[in-house]
């Protein structure tokens, strides 16, 4: 049982005792301590501030304490008060109520469920009301009935909540709402899981472009500093170089502070402003402008062909990055174009025309927030201005979610928990005769559990939550990174202090913040559902892509799945790794084949614990994390579903320094496949087939990584003032030690 007793949850705790009933605020547990020190201070904090002096401040009490008695996870308990509460508010207001005995369920809420009342209020947000009010009465009347005595029971009865009577499916509004639900779902994730590998590779890319224009701009400033020159300053440099084609982009960029800023632009300003600038020292408050991208030639001609520029640009040029755009705005022409540009993308309501979308706005102060002169002055001056450093945090932070994500289904309140500690980062090294296998993991508490589980992760994972660290250490004055409170309310072994890896600022970062940095890391890429109505990414749509890619294309069985997503029920990741319409029609003619493929393997039968821990003894040597991986490694950390038939499998991650295997493998598969079908075995020939189309899939997978690798090695050769030497297109990589693989595990912590 967690106990979240601490100074925070005292200090809220004693505000309660004055207005909740003797009867609820003295019940104990087993051990005659107060039940209240299992209740997480956040919903105290709520409790307090939004459901004292109410009719139904005791139900509530008495609901919050009843869930936490039964190990709910706090982040469940806090949303099932901020769901319940606003709601019964509504209907005390709307109805003329005074009492709870007022309040009568199979009237009210059944007007609320036939659509008799609160027109605005959609049947997603009804239907939710209904199953947390009924899960809640459920759950309350049954603790009361079966942990109190007798007599106990009956003084805490009229601070139940009244059972509704009707049970939530049987009415419409509910019925409409999960289906609607459920079709969103599979339409979202039929338009993401097709570019799930392009989507990884594609924010590696953008990663990479970002982080050299972070050098370039390090390397310009101290060029300007160390010979004594002062902004304005340009700097440009070549990206997405075609060598075959023979053509490049230059990208140019100027060197700004204050100062001359506004002197550059005196026909924007005031006489006065223009006096104190004047005055002014230099700053040392850098930011950059985006003069220009072209296209050019090996011999420098600019061409007609349009440069692919910056991915975020017109986010700049309409205000959208970092808290810019308010519902505050005065001028209407901008508010509308931000709307309807927003619209385009699929953020924001259309029937809404009364507020703005902020898909691009951080709590966190240095990440995407650009500042309040740079704010003024774009929008003042019509220049593509911005601070670098907190479009590359945010970059950065973007990466580290999709990546981890999309290579180990995480949820994002577990990606939230890492950091920078050798317990929560452990390095493998797994002996097989002479051949020795590193592999990485990390170590968090998943949803609805008190202990930290396996998380494994892929070289490129690894990799990237080292620069994130990187990133760290440079934001920090001293290098280290710091401690500070989780912000989150999972479990109680975070309640103490860590270098948690998503801060910034000495803060932690929020579910909000980091979907906000994936959003802008990915913004451009374009994913539709079957109707042509964009879908926008959600770092939980990544996890209904990824279990949805492990149950329809890869076949692994559901018990498995769960297991490697870290969920208790089956009901559960049945539910997000059900097919998409499309996988339906493309599947249906290929049936036969996958069944002749993984014919020993039936998903449809769920083995139970005992079955389980049976095979895992009979079959200890075939666990994934343990046994070589044909072209790649692997993810899972118990029996292999799929009886060591790697390729294919979606548990693998695929690994470049392997693909030569997956090449011998493919040969192999074809030559296989004119073999049986010489002896008249088209089932044999089928799974061949098979067999070299999933070779195919993991080799193209292995080429978009390559792809990335190569990219990151890029260093372009820059330029600085307004002549520019000719330079050809000819590229300079990096080269590789050999011995990065081993310096991995030692850079992560």
């Amino acid at each position: 049982m967690n106990i979240y007793v601490n100074e925070l949850w005292s200090s809220w705790f004693d505000k309660i005792k004055s207005k909740v009933a003797d009867e609820i605020l003295n019940i104990t547990d087993d051990h005659g301590n107060s039940a209240w020190q299992c209740v997480h201070h956040n919903c105290l904090a709520y409790f307090v501030r939004n459901c004292f002096d109410k009719p139904w401040t005791n139900h509530m009490a008495l609901l919050i304490l009843t869930r936490a008695q039964y190990q709910y996870d706090p982040n469940t308990i806090l949303g099932t008060v901020r769901e319940l509460s606003p709601r019964l508010n509504d209907f005390f207001n709307h109805f003329g109520l005074e009492t709870m005995d007022d309040f009568l369920p199979d009237v009210h809420i059944y007007q609320y469920l036939t659509l008799k009342v609160f027109e605005d209020h959609t049947n997603a947000k009804r239907a939710k009301f209904a199953s947390i009010y009924n899960s809640s009465v459920r759950v309350s009347h049954e603790w009361v009935r079966n942990k109190c005595q007798r007599d106990k029971a009956e003084k805490l009865f009229p601070f139940l909540l009244p059972k509704f009577s009707y049970l939530a499916r049987e009415i419409k509004v509910w019925r409409d709402a999960r289906a609607e639900a459920e079709a969103t779902r599979k339409s979202e994730t039929d338009a993401i899981v097709p570019y799930y590998p392009e989507l990884r590779a594609e924010a590696h890319m953008r990663w990479n472009l970002i982080n050299r224009l972070r050098k370039q701009y390090e390397r310009a400033l101290s060029y300007m500093k160390d010979n004594n020159l002062v902004p304005p300053f340009e700097f440009s440099y070549l990206e997405n170089i075609n060598e075959k084609a023979g053509y490049a982009e230059r990208f140019t960029f100027c060197i700004w502070d204050k100062k001359s800023f506004v002197l550059a632009n005196q026909d924007k300003f005031e006489a006065s402003t223009i006096r104190r600038y004047r005055r002014k020292s230099d700053s040392h408050d850098y930011f950059l402008g985006f003069v220009k991208g072209v296209v050019i030639t090996q011999d420098e001609t600019e061409t007609t062909i349009s440069p692919t520029g910056l991915w975020f640009e017109e986010l700049l040029r309409l205000g959208l990055i970092g808290g810019w755009a308010t519902n505050a705005d005065t001028n209407i022409e901008m508010r509308k174009a931000r709307k309807e540009y927003l619209l385009q993308w699929g953020y924001g309501d259309e029937k809404n025309i009364n507020s703005v979308p902020r898909p691009f706005v951080t709590e966190a102060k240095g990440v995407l927030t650009q500042g309040t002169f740079v704010v003024k002055m774009q929008s003042k001056v019509k220049s593509t201005i911005f601070k670098l450093e907190p479009l590359f945090s945010a970059a950065t932070f973007g990466l580290a979610v999709i990546d981890i994500i999309t290579t180990t289904g995480a949820r994002i309140s577990e990606v939230l928990q890492i950091k920078n500690t050798k317990d929560c980062f452990i390095v493998k090294n797994i002996i097989d005769g002479n051949q020795r296998t590193t592999r990485y993991l990390f170590r968090v508490i998943p949803k609805g559990r008190t202990e930290p589980e396996n998380f494994y992760l892929s070289k490129e994972s690894v990799q990237v939550i080292v620069e994130l660290k990187n990133m760290l250490t440079r934001h920090y004055p001293n290098g280290q990174i710091p401690k500070i409170k989780f912000k989150g309310i999972t479990g109680q072994l975070l309640d103490h202090e860590s270098p948690y890896l998503f801060q910034y600022n000495y803060k932690g970062l929020n579910r909000q913040d980091v979907t906000a940095c994936m959003r802008f890391l990915t913004h451009g890429m374009l994913f539709q559902d079957q109707a042509g109505n964009p879908v926008n990414l959600k770092p939980h749509l990544l996890r209904h892509a990824f279990a949805n890619h492990l149950q329809q294309v890869q076949k692994i069985p559901i018990d498995i799945i769960a297991s490697i997503l870290h969920q208790k029920e089956l009901k559960i990741t049945d539910y997000y790794a059900e097919p998409t319409d499309s996988q339906v029609a493309i599947k249906t003619h290929e049936f036969q084949e996958i069944m002749a493929s993984y014919l020993e393997i039936d998903s449809s039968v769920l083995r139970g614990p005992k079955e389980l821990i049976d095979a895992l003894k009979e079959a200890k040597e075939k666990v994934g994390v343990y046994t070589q991986a044909l072209g790649g490694s692997c993810s899972i950390d118990a029996i292999c579903p799929v009886k060591m038939a790697c390729v294919g499998c979606g548990a693998k991650i695929p690994d470049p320094e392997k693909k030569q295997e997956l090449i011998v493998y493919k040969k192999w598969a074809e030559q296989s496949v004119k073999l049986w079908e010489d002896q008249k075995q088209p089932l044999e020939a089928n799974k061949m087939k098979i067999a070299m189309r999933n070779a195919e899939k993991e080799l193209y997978e292995i080429g978009l990584i390559e792809k990335f690798r190569k990219d990151e090695l890029y260093e372009p050769q820059p330029q600085y003032g307004s002549n520019i030497p000719t330079t050809s297109l000819a590229t300079k990589r990096k080269r590789k030690t050999g011995n990065e693989d081993n310096q991995l595990g030692n850079e992560v912590y």
